[in-house]
């Protein structure tokens, strides 16, 4: 599948928080990471990044064309009566550390089980002296 790049554009991330960084732009809000391509790729693909944010998922990735991606809730979470999986989908292209794209479903609700799939396109592109 060939995804045009930019269509979603990550400029900031420090933890793989997904609802925080679908669709928007960071460096209007908190101004520009300092962070290597290869730092901010850890953040989107490891769990153990996830686990430091309060407000994300627990994340498990196969970083490879048709792995598969599961979000389950953590423990703020399940307080409110998410299922163990919130949401999940399949790794459509990878060019690490530049660009993660698949697409996913939210799943916390049986309404928004039956939404339409999303696609996430995660361009991580260097700018300025090294800034990403």
């Amino acid at each position: 599948m060939n995804v045009p790049r930019g269509a979603v554009r990550l400029v900031h991330a420090d933890r793989a928080d997904e609802a925080s960084t679908l669709g928007q732009d960071f460096s209007a809000n908190q101004g520009p990471p300092r962070a290597a391509p290869e730092t901010i790729w850890e953040t989107i693909t490891e769990p153990e990044w996830a686990a430091q944010n309060v407000h994300a998922p627990l994340v498990e990735y196969v970083v490879r064309f048709g792995g598969v991606f599961r979000a389950h809730a953590n423990k703020g979470m399940k307080k409110f009566g998410c299922p163990d999986i919130v949401g999940g989908g399949e790794v459509i292209e990878v060019d690490a550390p530049r660009r993660l794209i698949r697409i996913y479903r939210l799943t916390m609700t049986p309404q928004m089980a039956l939404e339409a799939i999303a696609l996430l396109i995660r361009d991580i592109e260097p700018v300025r002296g090294g800034v990403t």
